[in-house]
């Protein structure tokens, strides 16, 4: 039997949130069910978490006169964006979660391959550029991906090369061909999975079956979510040993989101990790036990972890800003709403730019992926209808 430290007081926990994107909002509104405060730093003025929150720090993600003031008055921290100074988070002497030593690993994703490598996880081939020599770039063969190393998301950062020049220069790309970017092979993938990993302070862990991510061809961002997938039972079965294996080998607590691909032979090998809640955990909310924004409540507060079980089918649609940026202005959500089975999550960002994720729907039940659709056709985020 588990032991668990009781680290619960009452009457109120407070935990400081870097960042307060909707990531924060969905964890804010789980934690006022449990009594629990949230307290956020974020630089915007009215960011979708601050609608929630007991207290916002208004001040860049990575101050330490910031971070030192939100930490001021809570009993613990954690992050919804893997921006944070890990130093700065340290000496603030109050508990991180996941730990700061995690956050220093994924900041950097070449530092995140080799310290995933070194565990023997498996992953698309990488190599690291030490400079601009096309030999170099060319020997590790085409299609490559190049990727910035650091402060890339939502598809930003990835650079797809499908061959070099003729006259064996460097192909051209938005991104340097230095040591701020490093190389992946370009995996033939079948299928694109997540799994959300969770483990409180105490060590239990529980894991959410995969689902399904379909992705913007223009915008290379996640545009669907799908729950089942349409994998295999050993693929499926995989995919969960995968993910776990991955963040095992990580410190802290909290939710883990594991971003797998399926290669056309049924390999499953780790694309990225992010450790906080995740794009693709929405659906959690209406289709399973327990959200992971709850889940990510109680293990760092070392509460029991829920039930990670799927009760139903579920689509989870993203709405993104639309080509005319400047007040946010939705259209259509009426008409969305009278569809059977949606569940609208919309963010309160103040200020719409194209491909900005401005909320998701969430459709369970019979036909979910024919009336996210049309709902999500038929809501308009500045002039997208």
């Amino acid at each position: 039997m588990l032991e668990r430290v009781n680290t619960w007081r009452s009457p109120v926990q407070r935990v400081g949130l870097i960042g307060g994107g909707q990531l924060g909002l969905m964890l804010a509104e789980a934690a006022s069910r449990l009594d629990v405060e949230i307290h956020i730093l974020d630089p915007d003025r009215s960011p979708p978490a601050a609608r929630v929150a007991v207290r916002h720090v208004r001040g860049s993600l990575d101050d330490p006169a910031a971070i030192a003031e939100l930490a001021a008055g809570c009993d613990i921290l954690s992050y919804e964006i893997e921006r944070g100074d890990p130093g700065a988070l340290r000496r603030t002497g109050v508990p991180v979660e996941p730990s700061p030593a995690t956050l220093e690993i994924i900041q950097d994703k070449l530092v995140q391959r080799r310290f995933l490598a070194r565990a023997e996880i498996p992953m698309p081939r990488f190599a690291a550029i030490e400079d601009d020599d096309a030999t170099t770039v060319a020997a590790f063969g085409y299609p490559l991906v190049q990727k910035t190393r650091r402060g890339g998301y939502d598809g930003r950062g990835v650079v797809i090369h499908r061959g070099g020049r003729s006259d064996g220069t460097l192909p051209d790309s938005p991104l340097p061909w230095d040591n701020r970017c490093y190389l992946e092979a370009a995996v033939a993938v079948k299928t694109e999975l997540a799994v959300i990993v969770v483990r409180s302070r105490s060590g239990e862990t529980a894991i959410y079956d995969p689902v399904e991510m379909h992705f913007d061809p223009n915008l290379n961002l996640v545009d669907a979510v799908i729950y089942p997938p349409t994998v295999t039972p050993d693929e499926r079965e995989r995919a969960r040993e995968v993910a776990g294996a991955a963040v095992a080998v990580l410190p802290g607590a909290g939710v883990f989101a594991v971003e797998l691909f399926v290669d056309d032979g049924g390999a499953v090998l780790v694309n990225e990790i992010a450790p906080r809640p995740h794009n693709s955990g929405h659906l959690t909310i209406e289709a399973a036990e327990t959200s992971q924004y709850e889940q990510h409540i109680r293990a760092i507060l070392d509460l029991p972890l829920g039930s990670t079980a799927f009760h139903r089918s579920a689509v989870m649609r993203n709405l993104l800003g639309g080509p005319v940026a400047g007040p946010t202005a939705y259209s259509g959500v009426a008409a969305a709403l009278q569809i059977p089975g949606v569940h609208l999550h919309l963010y309160g960002k103040r200020e719409s730019r194209p491909g900005r994720k401005m909320g998701h729907i969430t459709v369970t039940g019979t036909n979910a992926w024919e009336h996210a659709h049309t709902a999500w056709r038929r809501i308009g985020v500045n002039g997208t209808v």
